[in-house]
């Protein structure tokens, strides 16, 4: 048994432990299944936008104090915020490329063909046209959209790949691109979840102002309403949290990638052992935050 041993230790070094199995890849494992679990963090940040829009806009019907039509202000609603919705969309497909990255890594890392299910050919025009809602610049500019396209090339190449070790160490060269996508899904949830719950929680105290108004003449129903509008701003609190958890689960995964490229084969370094835990609490930190979501479905 210890010659069997001494002869596959030998063999790896021999071959520069590229064969599957000579090396620790337990640290990319994990790099890997955190990315994929951040990323499932995304879309339904997306998705409390677009209901977020449509609310803002009825909301502003009842304060106006017009006569409310619930289905003609669905109607507007979902019209006005169609835009919204197509980039939310285009997003929703980039943070798909990041998810497909660490898939990709996790096939490797386990010695197995990867799957790539999504094509992105048409993302970087799509990308060109997404504008920063406050400051109206460009999301991603030439260089950014070459950075993403440079790894739907490299997630390709990976297909063929014919050595764990090579296709994972290029993979994690792609760290600019990298820095890039989640960069941009950053900023575009900042821009536009934490901009969505700043304005649900001007209108709150629009709304309440009506209902004191209403009080004198429907004092239950203005009570009721306003006992409502208390849970919904308690919960706007809670919900905030969900992007800074995310912010944050974002500058983890950057600084790990970074610390991983350079430690890819020292897999029992402190420095990246400390890192893929605060990778691993961060994330964490927004999944249980991400509960929050269930109360804007």
């Amino acid at each position: 048994m210890k010659s069997t041993h001494l002869h596959y230790l030998g063999l790896c070094l021999l071959t520069g432990g590229l064969l599957a199995g000579c090396t620790n890849l337990a640290p990319v494992r994990t790099f890997a299944d955190q990315t994929k679990k951040m990323s499932g963090a995304f879309d339904p940040m997306l998705d409390a936008t677009v209901n977020s829009c449509t609310e803002k806009i009825k909301r502003k019907k009842l304060i106006a104090g017009e006569r409310y039509d619930p289905q003609e202000a669905d109607n507007t609603a979902r019209s006005s915020c169609a835009s919204l919705d197509r980039n939310n969309k285009v997003m929703a497909t980039l943070n798909d490329l990041l998810a497909q990255y660490a898939d990709t890594l996790a096939a490797l890392a386990d010695d197995r063909l990867p799957n790539y299910q999504t094509e992105f050919d048409s993302l970087g025009a799509s990308l060109g046209g997404i504008a920063n809602s406050e400051s109206g610049a460009p999301l991603f500019d030439g260089d950014k959209l070459g950075k993403v396209m440079s790894l739907t090339a490299r997630l390709s190449s990976a297909l063929t790949a014919n050595l764990e070790k090579a296709g994972i160490r290029d993979l994690l060269n792609e760290e600019d691109s990298i820095k890039v996508i989640t960069n941009g899904l950053k900023e575009y949830a900042q821009a536009n979840y934490r901009a969505s719950l700043n304005d649900e929680a001007g209108d709150i105290g629009k709304l309440r102002m009506r209902l004191d108004q209403l009080a004198v003449k429907e004092p239950l129903a203005s009570n009721y309403a306003k006992s409502m509008l208390f849970i919904e701003e308690h919960q706007l609190g809670a919900r905030a949290k969900i992007v800074d958890a995310y912010v944050a689960s974002v500058d983890e995964l950057q600084k790990t990638i970074a610390e991983l490229r350079l430690k890819q084969n020292q897999p029992d370094d402190p420095g990246l052992k400390r890192q893929l835990a605060n990778f691993s609490k961060a994330v964490d930190k927004l999944r249980k935050q991400a509960v929050f979501y269930n109360n804007v479905q």
